[in-house]
């Protein structure tokens, strides 16, 4: 396995998801060394059953991730990420309580509270190529 010493500088997150900054993360391993995202490969069982996501949708963090930013169709080979962008888009990642759709989805005020339902990785890949909204894989349904 390889380790990347200088995270800014070779994270690819840093760029395709700029939302969250790069960085050390206490809560994965390694906490402080960028690597390859084709070998993130930590059990993502359980973040599936809490956000809803069926096991037959997502099987690897890696690909998860890769779904999390829009990557839907993408091999990924030589993507490096860091523990930050690692966990924040993987089994850290949190679902919203508030709607987080965008015209032209639907009118949302922002307040209104989603149901327990959640974006499937189609249906979020059929927003990202229609409407150019990312909606990440496992957030609250927005009635789409």
């Amino acid at each position: 396995m390889y380790f990347f010493q200088n995270i800014m500088d070779v994270c690819s997150f840093s760029v395709l998801f700029e939302e969250i900054s790069c960085g050390q993360n206490n809560n994965i391993s390694p906490s402080s060394k960028c690597l390859p995202l084709q070998s993130c490969d930590s059990n993502i069982t359980a973040h599936l059953a809490s956000n809803h996501i069926a096991t037959t949708s997502i099987t690897s963090e890696h690909d998860l991730i890769k779904a999390r930013v829009g990557l839907f169709n993408d091999t990924a080979s030589d993507l490096i990420i860091c523990p930050n962008h690692r966990f924040l888009l993987g089994k850290g990642w949190r679902s919203s309580r508030l709607c987080m759709a965008r015209d032209p989805l639907q009118h949302c005020s922002k307040r209104h509270k989603v149901s327990s339902a959640t974006l499937s990785v189609s249906q979020s890949q059929q927003i990202w190529q229609k409407y150019g909204i990312l909606i990440p894989v496992g957030a609250g349904n927005t009635n789409v």
